[in-house]
């Protein structure tokens, strides 16, 4: 399993209504049938009450993906239930910690000080972990908003958070609003603020299906192929790492072993930047969507780590609050800030 190392990811969404704009107000209208006269803020609290209400009893579960997200009640096995989602209506906004995990393994659960104090966990039993979630619904716009905190490719429930959002927001003529990744402009000014390409790192799984008489095979069937490629030049600017990753897209993996796959083909893109002048290193992830490499939120640059490495959650939640009041509302709502200039 990949070492755990906490970050933030963020992403927006727009209501997908077959006729056009349509807002959240529009849509706790529609589907919901909140009245009409109402004041704003209980179109945001139908909003927040539909979100919970599946998490507060039972699983809300993916077969595809076997995650699912859930919010267990009982202090005794929640350590974090003070922390869940709350409210803050004024704002459009909650946030807080819920439950999520994988499912769909036979395992055992056992205790490393008593080996005899073990039990199986059956196909149906999820092991459940903590996540942060920041969600803003304004009732008076189309776009939505997320972020969502993971500790690496297997922990993690943003892919099953998606889905239940985009579930969510789809009924009827609205269809399901499309998850598009964001990343706020704070983040995004590493690319110009003096830093230089330290590696690009090509990433995929592979399954050598192809028949051998070698007993050796069986045991390494399943691998991960990684490919990094490192400047002899150490003064190559950060913002020409694109164009650097369309000459390598043409390289070919596995050219004479009967396994052929470009790079452009690979699972997973990064790249590892560092600046001198700060003395700081900085990782992106590729977009494909867009086409260009994108941050890495690592918490462990804003928040503490507890010692199992979990965010601390109290200061995760100020930190993200802070980043969304002064930066990423912005972003999305320049609206508001012309509104606030008149």
């Amino acid at each position: 399993m990949a070492s755990i190392n906490p970050k933030l990811e963020f992403y927006r969404f727009k209501l997908n209504h077959k006729d056009g704009y349509k807002t959240f107000r529009d849509y706790a209208i529609d589907v919901w049938n909140v009245g009409k006269a109402s004041r704003e803020e209980k179109y945001f609290t139908r909003c927040f009450e539909e979100f919970m209400q599946n998490l507060n009893t039972g699983f809300e579960k993916n077969d595809k993906l076997q995650k699912t997200i859930t919010l267990i009640p009982r202090k005794t096995v929640n350590k974090h239930l003070d922390d869940k989602p709350t409210m803050i209506a004024a704002k459009s906004i909650f946030h807080g910690v819920i439950n999520g995990g994988s499912y769909g393994k036979d395992r055992i659960l056992s205790d490393i000080e008593n080996k005899d104090d073990s039990s199986a966990i059956g196909k149906k039993k999820p092991v459940l972990s903590y996540y942060y979630i920041f969600v803003y619904l304004p009732p008076n716009h189309n776009e939505g908003f997320f972020m969502v905190h993971s500790n690496n490719s297997d922990d993690s429930i943003t892919a099953a958070l998606k889905q239940y959002i985009g579930r969510l927001f789809k009924s009827g003529s609205y269809r399901g609003p499309i998850m598009v990744p964001f990343c706020p402009k704070k983040f995004q000014d590493e690319f110009h603020n003096g830093a230089t390409i330290k590696n690009i790192k090509f990433t995929t799984s592979y399954v050598d299906d192809i028949p051998q008489d070698d007993p050796l095979k069986d045991l390494f069937e399943e691998y991960t192929i990684k490919i990094e490629a490192i400047p002899k030049n150490k003064g190559i600017a950060a913002n020409l790492a694109s164009r650097i990753k369309a000459l390598l897209d043409a390289r070919i993996y596995g050219k004479n072993n009967g396994y052929n796959k470009s790079l452009s083909e690979f699972d997973k893109v990064s790249l590892s930047t560092t600046n001198q002048a700060t003395k700081t290193s900085k990782t992106f992830e590729w977009n494909s969507r867009d086409a260009e490499f994108v941050p890495v939120v690592y918490l462990e640059n804003y928040v503490r780590l507890e010692d199992d490495r979990t965010p601390n959650f109290a200061e995760l939640k100020q930190y993200c609050m802070t980043l969304f009041e002064e930066t990423i509302i912005h972003e999305l709502r320049p609206d508001l800030d012309i509104k606030h200039n008149d």
